[in-house]
């Protein structure tokens, strides 16, 4: 996780704020996370970011359920999303709501892991 703070760390890249969110979700700091993530869905809604970022930011804090509707919005819109090739996902693998998003997206279920 440390390489992933230094690359949060340079700049203030707003882009970069969604990552900072999901490492310290992943850190257990969810309070923090979940600030990054009421930020997140402010940019979500002016269009500045993406729902799959928000997305990645609640499932880093075990917040399944608010990952899953994030992506269940974002498959309204068009959007780029690559479940299989980023880690974060692979917490949802299991849930059935992921898999019909997945489905729903015209992707294949996951791959065994």
């Amino acid at each position: 996780i440390k390489t992933g703070w230094d690359a949060t760390d340079r700049g203030t890249h707003l882009e970069k704020r969604w990552f900072r969110g999901y490492l310290l979700g992943l850190e257990g700091r969810r309070e923090e996370a979940l600030e990054l993530a009421r930020e997140l869905r402010a940019r979500v809604d002016r269009g500045e970011s993406s729902l799959t970022e928000l997305a990645a930011v609640y499932v880093a804090t075990g917040d399944h359920e608010l990952a899953l509707a994030a992506l269940e919005e974002a498959e309204k819109g068009a959007i780029s999303f690559l479940p299989y090739l980023l880690p974060q996902w692979e917490l949802l693998f299991s849930s059935p709501r992921f898999l019909a998003v997945l489905e729903r997206f015209g992707l294949p279920p996951p791959p065994d892991r």
